[in-house]
């Protein structure tokens, strides 16, 4: 297998560092081989990083040596610095509403009007109270079903009324 320079030094390096961390543990190379179930030949080949040896042995090491969690994050994209700066440069300058979406009759733009959203709400907290109390839904139940958006739902964009704007 022709691997590139820079590859075959990680997977050595890899494979040295899989070395310590069993040695550091005062683990025999024997019992490591019979712990995840490989020959001693195949447990020496991952410790010289030889890049014939599937991930899943690997693996398998790296999980025997309470290291597994780190395969988890090996290529995670939170640490993808190329992909989200090319990501980044995708995003729109600016983000508008299309004319058919104005006029969707079930787009609501307009003023909340607060005391009407408190009596909802607090006749909202009154009937899960009162559903709580008969037995027929647990609370996580509710909490579950409560946190659900219904099919079809639309978005509804609201602006606050100029008295809860705070003044500069």
């Amino acid at each position: 297998m022709n691997l590139p320079t820079p590859v075959q030094s990680a997977l050595r390096k890899f494979g040295s560092d899989l070395r310590a961390a069993r040695i550091r543990r005062r683990i025999p190379m024997r019992l490591m081989a019979d712990r995840v179930s490989i020959s001693r030949s195949t447990l020496s080949r991952v410790e010289q990083g030889d890049p014939g040896v599937g991930l899943g042995t690997y693996a398998t090491v790296l999980s025997e040596l309470e290291m597994g969690e780190r395969l988890a994050n090996l290529a995670d994209i939170g640490s993808d610095r190329i992909g989200l700066m090319l990501e980044e440069g995708r995003f729109p300058k600016r983000v508008r509403l299309s004319r058919k979406s104005l006029s969707d009759p079930g787009l609501e733009i307009g003023v909340l009007d607060y005391q009407a959203l408190v009596v909802s709400r607090q006749t909202s907290r009154e009937k899960d109270e009162a559903v709580l109390k008969s037995g027929a839904i647990s609370r996580k139940g509710l909490q579950r079903r409560n946190s659900m958006i219904p099919a079809g739902a639309v978005a509804r964009v609201l602006s606050l009324p100029a008295y809860c704007s705070e003044s500069e």
